[in-house]
């Protein structure tokens, strides 16, 4: 993947390797969609990874966003505030977020830095 999408390696999934969009180095110019291996437009159907509110509000992309104990997350145009601890972990998760949620912990808790704020 380019910058703007990794690949982390997370528990309990079929395929250990999930990759994520991280909004803040995308330009959208769709050269991931063209050249990915898989189906599909990584900067548009990936989970994405926000850094900032507006570009979360602004975006019908499935993500997520860290504010300090709280989480955004949108998944099949629906979007959910979710609490976090301090480890990664959640209460009280519908059903339907299960596997981002998973996503979401891990990356809280062994990718942290790829939560860091930026500059507008």
């Amino acid at each position: 993947p380019n910058r703007a999408n990794v690949s982390i390696a997370v528990p309990g999934f079929q395929n250990r390797f999930q990759t994520l969009h991280l909004d803040a180095y995308c330009n959208e110019c769709g050269n991931c969609a063209q050249f990915c291996p898989w189906n599909g437009k990584p900067y548009k159907d990936k989970i994405t990874v926000f850094s900032l509110a507006q570009d979360f509000d602004n975006s019908s992309n499935p993500g997520f966003l860290v504010e300090d104990c709280r989480v955004r997350v949108r998944l099949n145009n629906q979007s959910w505030v979710l609490n976090i601890d301090s480890k990664g972990q959640f209460n009280n998760v519908p059903p339907e977020l299960n596997d981002m949620c998973r996503i979401i912990s891990h990356v809280h808790q062994h990718h942290h830095y790829l939560l860091g704020r930026v500059e507008v």
